[in-house]
């Protein structure tokens, strides 16, 4: 299965650092959207589980910079 998600933020919990996503692929918009929808760095993957379904495991493939982003 192939899924996208877009890193929105980036924060600190008791488990760690974590990189917060919207989940693209899903049609629960509230859950696609959710602040606990959280990647964290483990065994040197970026990898978590999105909150509609925490039967998934998701794992980063592929990071792509936002090309309208303008590092000032």
């Amino acid at each position: 299965m192939i899924n996208f998600a877009v890193i929105v933020g980036i924060g600190y919990d008791t488990k760690g650092l974590f990189y917060r996503f919207y989940e693209v692929g899903t049609s629960y918009k509230d859950k696609g959207v959710s602040d606990e929808n959280k990647l964290y760095i483990e065994n040197g993957m970026l990898q978590g589980k999105p909150t509609h379904n925490t039967n998934r495991h998701y794992v980063a493939t592929q990071i792509r910079r936002n090309l309208s982003y303008k590092k000032d």
